[in-house]
């Protein structure tokens, strides 16, 4: 097992980092000048990496606790916010496809392409689409 870890700085170079002693290894084959190497640029670096690593862990969505009876304008926000994302459907059905539609969704070669293009033409928005590999 290796005795030094990597991070990656800001400015997207990976650093070596030794597990014991925190200090960072400079490698000589970057040809990135890294400025003159201080304790203090070392401790803020690694200071972020912790908060950056931390941030992952302690992630938890908000949601709007209907019960709360607490300021009207955290439901307009987050009225706001859902009305941008989960939109009523159309009433009856979805418009009947045109001759140019159904020749371009024919067009199309395979049920992926298929598949986002029926999600696109249905209207639904949503912040992230997961489309299956398999669809």
């Amino acid at each position: 097992m290796s005795e030094t870890y990597q991070i990656y700085a800001p400015n997207s170079i990976i650093l070596q980092v030794d597990k014991g002693t925190n200090k960072i290894h400079l490698t000589p084959y970057t040809n990135i000048e890294t400025g003159k190497y201080t304790e203090e640029y070392s401790k803020a670096l690694l200071q972020a990496w912790q908060i950056m690593e931390e941030a992952k862990k302690q992630y938890k969505p908000l949601y709007l606790d209907p019960s709360l009876k607490t300021n009207p304008n955290h439901f307009k926000e987050f009225q706001s916010f859902r009305n941008l994302y989960l939109k009523d459907p159309i009433k009856k059905a979805i418009a009947p496809w045109t001759k140019k539609e159904k020749a371009y969704y024919e067009s199309l070669q395979t049920k992926r392409e298929r598949y986002q293009y029926l999600v696109i033409r249905s209207g639904l928005r949503s912040a992230v689409i997961d489309i299956p590999f398999d669809a």
